[in-house]
């Protein structure tokens, strides 16, 4: 069981998501509801949890520092927050933090069970992942390197560290030492990018032998589920040549069928500075050369001199963005979007954490145009998602490209075609193409209308559900096909978009009472 526990202050909110969510289907285990999120940190002390569904924006103890503790005290925890669109501010700190899944209110059963599949079967593969991985020696080695790298030790610990990993055919002599972090994920397209932990493993199997050098360790990182580690080993008297890392990280680029970024760190000398270098390396992570994008890595020897980012607020004229959406100038919207991010570059650096709040801000004030026009698709409901993974200022862009590109073409369709007029394309696209495969979803898709909303409009417009209408046209036109006595039962079925004939039969006899082969008995 996915043992889960659920904040909410509203009690009737609380209770309605209960009733709402389908604990049986996905294997989940309710073991705490609290109103606020001190209640849930005290009981998280003590007990363990897979999985919280938290507010955000709550009266008594918000939830941001309910998701400061789980950061800080279980990173392996699955988070869902839940919240209004105009509580971004409440909403920051997990797009920064990339660890959660967002739901807007008021929220869909729907939609819920989406996320579910999604974070269900990240608990499974965890679950698989981990038990493999228990079971092998290079789990141990893994941990020592980690061990190394990312904690603070005193001297005399990390030297039983290194005889052990010396046990194990890592050999490192207490010289200069560089890390370089890589990190990787599917560019977007209509998904959110992310590599499933099966993906990465693959990745790193294969990656693992193109480092055949005595100089350099590479491995797995606990700290985050994407990043990989490059242990560079100099000589006692100089540190490893700034070439060696770029060449490598080409070599890897060319490679890698995902996208590719990488950050070095600072060459420090002996043990102790490891963990200083790993922190310099995933700093370079938030920052990406403004002519280069992440064609090149980063280091910290460049972006330590740059000055801070001006913290100046965020503004999105939303008047002129809607002006800009309804005339579909994209020119424009680039031209919008680029003056947005200008605020985030420095002396050439794009600085992607403000980036991608920046966007996020654009994206949600994108919704609220889109939802004005009565205007929804998936991209922009699950924009803060989509946006807090992004590892590039051009994968930020070409998003946010994507989504202007539909709500224009939406709000120009909108500006021309009523909801009866829509219905009444759907009525007759089915009476022309019955006999082929139909859903509700490629429907929505080919009119930019979020599948939800048109079920309901169709109901509205028709009196009867999409699904019924369409069996119903079917079922009108296999009476006929059967009456005239030219047809085999199963050429009915295919002719009138039916793959299985038992099925076909089993459907008609629900709806005449009948089945096909008695039907000239009862006319």
């Amino acid at each position: 069981m996915i043992k889960t526990i659920l904040c909410e202050d509203e009690y009737w909110v609380r209770k309605g998501l209960i009733k709402q969510i389908p604990w049986d289907r996905y294997n989940l285990e309710l073991i705490g509801e609290f109103s606020n999120s001190i209640q849930a940190v005290d009981f998280m002390k003590d007990n363990p949890v897979d999985l919280v569904i938290t507010d955000m924006n709550m009266k008594d103890g918000d939830g941001l520092s309910l998701l400061d503790y789980i950061i800080a005290n279980h990173t392996e925890c699955e988070i869902i927050v839940i919240s209004g669109y105009t509580d971004f501010t409440y909403t920051r700190k997990a797009i920064q933090a990339s660890v959660c899944e967002y739901l807007l209110k008021p929220v869909e059963t729907e939609e819920i069970c989406k996320v579910l599949d999604k974070i269900t079967s990240r608990i499974h593969e965890k679950e698989k992942l981990h038990e493999r991985e228990e079971k092998t020696v290079p789990l141990l080695q893994e941990q020592l390197l980690n061990t190394l790298v990312s904690s603070d030790y005193p001297a005399e610990r990390n030297r039983v560290i290194v005889n052990e990993l010396s046990q194990m055919g890592f050999s490192l002599s207490d010289t200069w030492f560089t890390v370089q972090i890589f990190t990787l994920r599917k560019e977007y397209t209509d998904t959110d990018g992310m590599l499933s932990d099966n993906e990465l493993q693959l990745w790193f199997r294969n990656t693992e032998p193109l480092f055949t050098s005595e100089n350099c360790i590479f491995f797995r990182t606990k700290r985050s589920r994407e990043h990989f580690i490059l242990l560079w080993q100099g000589t006692e008297e100089s540190p490893v040549s700034k070439a060696d890392f770029i060449l490598t990280y080409r070599k890897l680029a060319d490679l890698c069928p995902y996208l590719l970024k990488s950050g070095i760190g600072d060459s420090v000398k002996g043990y102790s500075g490891i963990p200083s270098s790993y922190n310099h390396a995933a700093a370079c992570l938030d920052y990406e050369l403004e002519d280069f994008g992440v064609s090149r890595p980063v280091a910290y020897e460049d972006i330590s001199q740059l000055p801070a980012l001006p913290s100046a607020p965020v503004l999105i004229d939303e008047p002129l963005l809607t002006g800009i959406i309804k005339s579909g100038a994209s020119s424009e919207f680039k031209k919008f979007t680029s003056d947005i991010f200008a605020s985030c570059c420095i002396q050439s650096y794009y600085y992607l954490p403000a980036c991608r709040n920046s966007a996020a801000k654009l994206a949600l004030s994108m919704e609220r145009i889109a939802a004005r026009n009565k205007v929804a698709f998936s991209e922009l409901s699950g924009a803060i998602r989509f946006i807090s993974d992004m590892i590039s200022a051009e994968e930020i862009n070409r998003f946010l490209g994507i989504c202007f590109e539909k709500i224009a073409e939406s709000c120009r369709y909108e500006k021309n075609t009523s909801s009866k007029d829509i219905i009444s394309e759907i009525k007759e696209y089915v009476l022309a193409n019955y006999s082929q495969e139909i859903s509700l979803m490629a429907l929505s898709q080919k009119y930019y209308i979020n599948h939800i909303y048109l079920s309901r409009l169709f109901k509205a417009e028709t009196g009867e559900n999409f699904s019924s209408y369409l069996t119903r046209i079917r079922m009108e036109k296999a009476k006929e096909l059967i009456l005239k006595d030219t047809f085999k039962v199963k050429e009915v079925a295919e002719m009138v978009g039916f793959k299985n004939p038992y099925y076909f039969t089993k459907t008609f006899k629900k709806y005449y009472e009948s089945a096909p082969a008695l039907l000239d008995k009862i006319k």
